[in-house]
């Protein structure tokens, strides 16, 4: 190698070691990931960070879906399919949970299954289980009219505060993204209660808003004033630790909690009508509906019934649960509505395609959360109004 050689390859090594400007552009100063890979969250002035979501998902993050055990198997038959599906799952439901709250899964072999109403699953540890999502494996069908959820998971009632157990949060501000504040007492409570820790929505936190004098809509239509209370946030958390008066959970706060504004507090809660451990998985599920009912938006026909299956899956009440390589052919709303009181659910290798309904607000909404740390990966949707959506007040 002569001199020029071996300066022209000092040259090139060096300018390997120097990050083009493409590759420093690939991370945020407000989040980056530090030496030894983990990501390093920037705070503002006020200790504001981009929250670390780790904590979604089935278990509340990093811990693998399982696989349930096969109890019962049920294979297509000619007629309404629904009796004979909530009869298995009731048979499981009723058997002895593992160590893990596992009771084992319902298998549906191939072929196509119509149910006229719905299948519910109100007990833990249940499993619905098809034998894959294409034409060929399980397809599950919305048959008739009725707008409503094909498949429906969730226990009873909701939380209840236990009394003596509510504390005021002192701090005079607690950033977005912190898992610690300090309480006026911790009576009551204990490392390993689940609390919740309340935003209130203030009259003066609406007054700076301005939404106590929204102005009267354009078109005519009806107009609500925000109210105190109307808005207040509730996160459902997990004491990690106490220190004297400061309290550490599982999972970071996601709106900041500012005394000026009405501050925050927390209360340890008790559930016993919510499930856990349910899981939804390699099914494909198919809404009939009435192809002659139109609509047109400019020059442009569309199918637009909307008296058939609303959601293939819905949710209420429930923790630790999955719902996997699922799609959602024809539904009004969409593939998977997460509602209020759902958390740690998983929502993964999910298709919702071909919605039919009218094209406005409250439809098309593939994967619909109203719940809390829901971790929804390698999900499709084609024709929808808002693929992702969340509702009002969800925390």
């Amino acid at each position: 190698m002569n001199r020029f050689t071996r300066i022209a390859a000092v040259c090139l090594t060096a300018a390997a070691a120097i990050p083009t400007v493409a590759q420093q552009a690939t991370h945020s100063a407000l989040v980056y990931p530090g030496a030894d890979g983990r990501l390093i969250y920037s705070p503002d002035e006020r200790g504001n960070t981009i929250p670390d979501f780790s904590n979604c998902g089935y278990m509340g993050g990093g811990v693998a879906i399982p696989d349930a055990p096969v109890r019962l198997t049920v294979e297509p038959a000619p007629g309404d399919d629904g009796a004979r599906i909530q009869a298995a799952i009731d048979r499981v439901a009723e058997t002895a949970p593992d160590e893990a709250g596992l009771r084992g899964a319902v298998l549906l072999l191939a072929g196509r299954y119509e149910i006229a109403g719905s299948i519910r699953i109100a007990s833990g540890g249940v499993v619905l289980r098809g034998a894959g999502a294409g034409e060929d494996g399980t397809v599950l069908v919305a048959a008739g009219a009725g707008q409503r959820s094909l498949i429906v998971v969730g226990g009873e009632g909701g939380p209840s505060e236990v009394e003596g157990t509510r504390h005021a949060i002192v701090d005079d501000y607690v950033p977005v993204g912190a898992r610690g504040f300090r309480l006026d007492d911790t009576e009551g409570l204990a490392v390993g209660d689940s609390i919740i820790v309340q935003r209130p929505s203030s009259a003066e936190w609406i007054g700076v808003l301005g939404m106590d004098q929204i102005p009267p809509r354009r078109d005519g239509g009806r107009v609500v004033q925000w109210a105190p209370g109307s808005k207040d946030l509730r996160f459902d958390r997990v004491i990690t630790a106490i220190d004297g008066y400061l309290v550490t959970v599982d999972a970071p706060l996601v709106n900041a909690l500012d005394r000026q504004y009405g501050g925050g507090f927390v209360y340890r809660y008790e559930f016993p009508g919510r499930i856990d451990q349910v899981g939804i998985e390699n099914l494909r599920c198919e809404s009939e509906f009435d192809a002659a009912v139109t609509s047109t938006i400019g020059d442009r026909e569309y199918r637009s019934d909307e008296d058939h299956g609303w959601n293939a899956i819905a949710t209420a009440n429930l923790t630790n649960g999955w719902v996997r390589d699922v799609v959602a052919l024809h539904f009004g709303m969409g593939a998977v509505s997460v509602g209020r009181r759902t958390k740690w659910l998983t929502i993964q290798d999910c298709r919702c395609l071909e919605p039919v309904s009218v094209i406005r607000g409250g439809r098309r909404y593939p994967f619909n959360l109203a719940g809390e740390l829901t971790l929804v990966q390698r999900c499709f949707a084609r024709d929808a109004r808002h693929d992702y959506a969340m509702s009002s007040v969800v925390p």
